[in-house]
C-alpha cells in the first residue's frame, strides 16, 4: 500500500474543493496516509508558506531529493486582493495595505525546489503555461464539485412564484458586471427577478444593495452539499458567470477620440482576474443551471458545445443572452446538455482518475 503525505493549510475555497471533495475520491482503501513527510511515497500540498517551508527544511528536503518522491504542489500561484470598492472600511485599508505589501518574490515558487521531483497542479491554463514555459513540469486539473449521477428537469419558471437569477463565487468577479447587473434588473422581462448571492471574499453588503437595490438582492451562504444545493437553487432560472470585465473603443465617442494609445476605433480592452478558471461553470453545470459567461479561455475550451450568444461582454448582450433563457425549451434543452457533459468529462471522479494515472506513472518513474 503507497503511502501519502498531505498538507492542508486550507484558506480559499478552490483548496477546500480539492482537499476535502477531490483528493479523497482517488484513496478507495489504495492509499495509507501518514502524519510524517518522511514516510511517504508522495507528497501533495497547498502553496502555503507552511507547507513549503516543510519541505525546505534539511531533513525532508533531503529526503525528498535523495528518493526522488513525486511532490505534487496544489494551486501554485499566489493571490492578493487590491480590490477597494464596494468595501467598508477596514476592508479598505486592508486592500491599501496589500498593494504596498506586494513582492515579487511572494509569487514565485523557491527556485530550490526545482531539484526535487515537482509537479504543479493547476486549476487554470493560463497559469499552467505560465509555469512550463518556465521550466515546471505541471498538470491541469479544473475544479469540480458534486458527483451527480442523474438528470432532474429543472422547475419550469412558469411555476416559479419568485424567479432568480444565481450567482456563485468570490465577489470579485461579480463587481466585474455590477453595473451591467443593475441594468439587465431594470428591464421590464426582469423585474420581478432577484439575484441569489452565494458570495464569499471582503465586500459591504449595504453598498452593494445601495447600486443594485436591497429588494433585488437575497444573501445566501454556499454548502458543500449537493442535495442543500438543489434545493436553494430551485427558484434558479439560469446563473451569472463573469469571468471579466470588457471596454470597447467602438462607440464613438469624446473618451474614445483622445485615447492616444489606440490603433483601431473597435478595439477592446479586457479586465481579468489573471488565475481566473472554470470551476464556477462547472458547479452551475454539476446543478443543472444554464448560466450567462465571459469568454475566456478556460471556458471556451471546456464548453465548446454551449451556446454562443451566451458568452458576453456588453449589457446588451446580457440582456440578449437573459431573453433567450427564459425560452423553457432552450432552458431545459441547455440544463440536460450541461448535466450530461458534467457527468461524462467534469466530474470529480473523471479528474481523479487522471490525476491517479499521473500519480501512479510518476511513482513507478522512480
Amino acid at each position: 500500500m503507497k503511502k501519502i503525505y498531505i498538507g492542508l493549510d486550507i484558506n480559499a475555497p478552490s483548496r477546500t474543493i480539492f482537499f476535502k471533495f477531490q483528493l479523497p475520491l482517488i484513496f478507495k482503501g489504495n492509499y495509507l496516509v501518514v502524519p510524517d513527510l518522511n514516510d511517504a511515497d508522495f507528497v501533495i500540498i497547498p502553496n502555503s508558506n507552511n507547507e513549503i517551508n516543510k519541505i525546505l527544511n534539511y531533513r525532508n528536503y533531503n529526503y525528498l531529493y535523495n528518493n526522488k518522491i513525486p511532490v505534487l504542489i496544489i494551486k501554485p500561484h499566489f493571490e492578493r486582493d487590491i480590490r477597494i470598492k464596494y468595501k467598508n472600511f477596514l476592508g479598505k485599508l486592508k486592500a491599501i495595505l496589500n498593494r504596498f505589501r506586494f513582492r515579487e518574490s511572494l509569487y514565485k515558487i523557491p527556485e530550490k525546489l526545482r531539484s526535487l521531483n515537482i509537479t504543479l497542479i493547476c486549476d487554470n491554463r493560463r497559469i499552467d503555461r505560465f509555469f512550463k514555459s518556465n521550466g515546471w513540469e505541471t498538470f491541469y486539473l479544473p475544479l469540480t464539485y458534486f458527483e451527480n449521477k442523474k438528470f432532474k428537469e429543472l422547475k419550469k419558471i412558469k411555476l416559479i412564484k419568485s424567479p432568480e437569477i444565481v450567482y456563485m463565487g468570490e465577489i470579485t468577479h461579480f463587481l466585474e458586471w455590477i453595473d451591467n447587473i443593475k441594468f439587465l434588473l431594470e428591464k421590464k422581462e426582469f423585474l420581478k427577478y432577484k439575484i441569489r448571492m452565494f458570495a464569499f471574499g471582503s465586500y459591504s453588503k449595504q453598498s452593494i444593495e445601495a447600486f443594485i437595490g436591497k429588494e433585488k438582492l437575497i444573501w445566501d451562504s454556499f454548502e458543500f452539499n449537493y442535495k442543500k444545493m438543489l434545493l436553494k437553487t430551485e427558484n434558479a432560472v439560469f446563473g451569472l458567470i463573469p469571468h471579466n470585465k470588457s471596454e470597447s473603443n467602438y462607440e464613438p465617442n469624446l473618451k474614445n477620440y483622445l485615447n492616444l494609445f489606440s490603433n483601431q476605433p473597435n478595439e477592446v480592452k479586457i479586465i481579468e482576474k489573471y488565475s481566473s478558471n472554470s470551476g464556477r461553470n462547472h458547479l452551475m453545470s454539476s446543478l443543472g443551471i444554464p448560466f450567462i459567461t465571459s469568454p475566456s479561455e478556460n471556458v471556451l475550451i471546456e464548453f465548446n458545445y454551449y451556446p454562443f450568444e451566451l458568452f458576453i461582454e456588453s449589457k446588451n448582450e446580457l440582456y440578449y443572452a437573459a431573453k433567450k433563457l427564459i425560452d423553457e425549451e432552450l432552458r431545459q434543452k441547455i440544463s440536460a446538455k450541461l448535466i450530461y457533459e458534467y457527468n461524462n468529462n467534469f466530474s470529480p471522479k473523471y479528474g481523479m482518475i487522471k490525476l491517479e494515472k499521473y500519480l501512479i506513472s510518476k511513482i513507478n518513474e522512480k
